[in-house]
């Protein structure tokens, strides 16, 4: 599941979606989107050579936070296995912050891979 990220408000694209540049946001979303397929296709492909079965998708952003988007689609999709990777923060900064890769972890009700 590869969750593509809403339109920051605050950004340059942002500023151009609250003023009307409809045509910039889309091609922008468009690029982003494709460049998610290719990666998600790379994954299937890998995957499928190893002989694993897997079932992939691209999510547009909800506006809920993205733990709570993986955790839904894993309870509604009846998934096996939740395979997620960690961005390394330093345990420090996990204190603070939390990470989407350590409520996954603690929140799911499947297993959890976590890879480095």
């Amino acid at each position: 599941m590869h969750v593509l990220e809403g339109v920051k408000q605050g950004g340059a694209i942002g500023l151009q979606a609250k003023y009307g540049n409809v045509r910039l946001v889309e091609g922008f979303n468009k690029v982003r989107t494709q460049s998610a397929e290719k990666w998600i296709a790379e994954v299937q492909e890998l995957a499928s050579s190893q002989g694993v079965d897997i079932k992939s998708e691209i999510v547009p952003d909800s506006g809920a936070s993205e733990e709570g988007m993986i955790l839904d689609y894993a309870k509604k999709n009846n998934v096996d296995l939740i395979v997620i990777g960690s961005k390394g923060r330093s345990k420090f900064k996990r204190l603070l912050v939390g990470g989407v890769t350590n409520a996954v972890v603690n929140l799911a009700s499947c297993p959890v891979l976590v890879v480095r």
